[in-house]
């Protein structure tokens, strides 16, 4: 492993079973998965698992979409949803539902 996984795996630890559980894969493989999305960029990967992210490609979509993690904070109250951040990287509600709810919101 190079650093930057080791960040990554150690991140993903310090989060527990939410951000791992359930799955087949190991925590490295999954940490290769966050690297393969924002690279050396840890800290802002970090950011948006702090914001519930736990699943790399639904953050990268919330990114390429200027979706910052502070912004993802609210928008269960704007969506009548305990916790779409979640269900986005569940596949239960659409990444796309969560970022028109907040950039209609921003307007």
């Amino acid at each position: 492993m190079n650093a930057t996984i080791d960040r990554y795996t150690e991140k993903l630890a310090s989060l527990g079973a939410t951000y791992d559980g359930g799955s087949e894969r190991s925590r490295g493989e999954i940490a290769v998965e966050w690297e393969g999305y924002f690279g050396e960029r840890v800290r802002l990967a970090e950011s948006y698992m702090d914001a519930g992210c736990w699943d790399a490609m639904t953050a990268h979509l919330f990114r390429e979409a200027g979706i910052t993690p502070d912004r993802l904070e609210d928008v269960g109250s704007i969506l009548g949803h305990d916790d779409p951040v979640y269900a986005a990287c569940n596949g239960d509600l659409s990444v796309s539902k969560v970022i028109e709810a907040i950039e209609d919101e921003a307007n």
